[in-house]
């Protein structure tokens, strides 16, 4: 009986499994229109700009800290142009694409996809992808004002455990 009800657990199991299994694979069009209605190249673009500037104030941080002026100033900003320059001849969308259309017919499938793409071609869709921006910058604005006392009480208990480390004398 416990062999019985084995077998048939996994019959079912493979029988649930089948459709997904046969479920089309989505075409490279379908997606490249996909990443069209969701704007995903302004949102690659507006991602990318944001790292970049955070980069930037980093840096800056980082030339303040030690100090650096002149010849050093000037080989330590040269060497970060050189650097994200690299990253954003690698990176910009044109030569990202093929990923994302890679991540997403690994995970889509074709009924899904053009589901996707006839809601995000409505105006509900489009007011959706255009005020997401808006939505996600809100969501980042309240975590940090959420999490700003658990970060208080982080470096406090981060001090008193340096402070037990390292007493100064």
């Amino acid at each position: 009986m416990k062999k019985f009800r084995l077998l048939l657990s996994l019959s079912l199991v493979a029988i649930t499994a089948i459709p997904n299994s046969l479920a089309a694979t989505p075409t490279v069009e379908s997606l490249k229109t996909l990443l069209k209605v969701t704007k995903v190249k302004q949102l690659h673009d507006s991602m990318m700009a944001q790292v970049y500037a955070g980069a930037d104030e980093t840096n800056a941080m980082i030339a303040q800290q030690f100090e650096l002026s002149g010849d050093a100033l000037e080989a330590f900003n040269e060497a970060m142009d050189t650097t994200y320059g690299m990253l954003k001849e690698k990176t910009h969308y044109e030569m990202m694409e093929d990923i994302y259309i890679l991540s997403y017919s690994e995970i889509l499938t074709q009924e899904e996809v053009d589901g996707l793409i006839a809601f995000y071609s409505t105006p509900a869709g489009q007011a959706l992808v255009n005020k997401m921006p808006l939505i996600m910058q809100k969501n980042m604005i309240r975590t940090q004002e959420y999490l700003q006392p658990v970060m208080e009480e982080v470096q406090k208990k981060t001090d008193e455990l340096l402070q037990s480390m390292f007493p100064l004398e």
